[in-house]
């Protein structure tokens, strides 16, 4: 029986921590920490985002479906003078295990699995049966070597300013995979050592960066470079100039920024990986799978800002320019790089203080104008009636911020925090219409096989009608969240309360290509902190 009821906010069985320790001497750092995490997913596969029965599905190393990590994280560094110049030489090593254990659905879907493109032997089994899921696990290590170094510099009365500099090298591996597709909540299909074995592999990242600081009077040259390399696992590589510069104009009660940046940030190793064990899973070679690439953005900013207008007050004018390309989005259990993103807006903020209250608030609108929202020009389907939505997705035109505290007294501090989204639009694709549409294009090609031409162009002709169709709009309602919380201080102890979504508010989230998930309601959140 399908289940109507989901769990917001579940965090598995296992418990979570974070611990964490310093030692410094003589320039010398040591840091240490470890953290675990679980978070158990509301609904299914993001693109199909049903409800599941949670409790009925096997588990893997005592882990029930969730997103698990477990990483531990070490850094010892060496800092010192010399002269203007400072110095910073850094080692470090990461160490995790990661599990994404996701329900596909609880009942049986065979359809589904024409869009996974899986082998016949595996599609038999889903006809048959439900409680599907997909199970993947690794380990993986990071070797890192960083220096870091700045020197500050004066020319005459007029000129000062900072030079930084850097290079950073890591060495990522991953010792050990486990790919694992499940069925009748409990069963699995034998582990496939191919996939096992593709999923491994090494990386080598390298970067360089410059940055000159430099003020002459009023007037402030900010201006960096960064070169970032990448030896992927499947010997490509990524090569990647991150320019930046800022322009400031200073003056007593005013100041004014104009500047433009471009940065990126490479696809994770597990999507790539992903995309590889999924063609390997439809029979095809690691060759064909769908390569990423890094995601990029340009940005071009102009601000104004006074400073200390009214006593306690200051605030900013902000305007903003963004070109996003190579936007990763997810096609089921694939990932592309099929999404771009162009757009503008003005984001204002201003921050008040006295000695026993503070606010910070902030308002942003924002619109895209030009969009490729869900990747159907460089995806499976082309259809020129879907490539001019050009909106925001997943994103309010009017964004506002209010964080409000007050120290009612020396020992209690009261603060708030005040969320408003406007109205917002959800843009995903309608499997239930990709199914069909497929269909079509199944008749197609038995009809075109048999000869029967006029019969097959018929059926093309109806897979073309529902293309406009592919992909739904949901509206979100426009609402205010409001978290509220407090401090109470006994000597080294402090007692705190957190109540998030203080009316209970129900409203909507979603992302890229992902249905609206409901959001959790009320809660509480209690806190006890010594200070040794």
């Amino acid at each position: 029986m399908p289940v109507d009821k989901i769990s917001i906010g579940r965090i598995g069985g296992h418990p979570s921590y974070d611990f964490g320790i310093q030692l410094d001497w003589k320039g010398w750092q040591f840091l240490y920490d470890s953290h675990s995490s679980q978070v158990v997913a509301p609904y299914t596969l993001s693109t199909l985002a049903v409800s599941y029965d949670h409790d009925r599905y096997r588990t893997f190393n005592g882990i029930g479906p969730s997103f698990a990590t477990t990483s531990s994280h070490a850094d010892l560094s060496y800092s010192h003078q010399l002269g203007n110049l400072h110095l910073k030489y850094a080692v470090t090593y990461d160490k995790s295990d990661i599990t994404r254990y996701q329900v596909i659905n609880d009942e049986p879907m065979p359809e589904l699995f024409k869009v996974l493109d899986v082998s016949d032997e595996v599609s038999t089994i889903f006809e048959k049966y439900g409680g599907t899921t997909r199970y993947v696990n690794g380990q993986d290590q990071d070797y890192g070597f960083q220096l870091k170094g700045d020197f500050a510099y004066g020319l005459g009365d007029n000129h000062k300013g900072t030079v930084n500099f850097g290079a950073e090298y890591n060495h990522f591996q991953l010792d050990d995979l486990r790919y694992q597709i499940g069925y009748d909540f409990v069963q699995t299909i034998p582990e496939n050592t191919t996939l096992r074995d593709a999923g491994k592999g090494k990386e080598n990242t390298a970067n360089v960066y410059l940055q000159l600081k430099h003020q002459w009077k009023s007037l402030i040259l900010n201006a960096g470079m960064r070169y970032d390399y990448k030896l992927r696992y499947n010997h490509s590589k990524a090569n990647e100039l991150s320019p930046r510069i800022a322009l400031i104009w200073l003056r007593p009660k005013w100041n004014m920024k104009f500047s433009y940046s471009k940065s990126f940030v490479d696809a994770p190793y597990i999507y790539r990986k992903a995309n590889v064990l999924s063609t390997l899973m439809s029979g095809g070679s690691e060759e064909e799978a769908q390569e990423l690439l890094p995601e990029r953005v340009h940005s071009l900013q102009l601000s104004f800002a006074g400073t200390n207008w009214a006593k306690g007050f200051n605030f900013e004018i902000n305007g903003f320019y963004n070109n996003s390309t190579d936007l990763v989005m997810t096609h089921v259990t694939d990932y592309m790089n099929a999404g771009r993103n162009k757009t503008i807006g003005v984001e204002m903020m201003g921050n008040y203080k006295s000695p026993r209250f503070t606010a910070d608030v902030n308002v942003t609108w924002m619109k895209t104008y030009k969009a490729n929202l869900m990747g159907v020009e460089n995806g499976i389907f082309t259809s020129n009636s879907m490539t001019d939505i050009n909106a925001n997705n997943n994103t309010p035109a009017i964004m506002s911020n209010a964080v409000l505290a007050w120290q009612a007294s020396k020992r209690l501090k009261l603060h708030t925090h005040i969320l408003f989204e406007g109205k917002q639009s959800s843009y995903n694709t309608d499997l239930v219409r990709l199914l069909q549409i497929m269909g079509c294009f199944d008749n197609a090609d038995y009809f075109y096989e048999i000869g029967n031409i006029e019969e097959a162009e018929d059926w093309l002709d109806m897979a073309m009608s529902l293309f406009p169709e592919l992909i739904s709009k949901r509206d979100m309602s426009a609402r205010a969240i409001v978290n509220a919380g407090a401090e109470y201080k006994l000597g080294k102890l402090t007692l705190g309360l957190n109540i998030h979504n203080l009316f209970g508010t129900r409203y909507n989230r979603s992302g890229m290509n992902t249905n609206l998930i409901i959001q959790q309601g009320r809660w509480f959140l209690f806190d006890v902190a010594y200070k040794f």
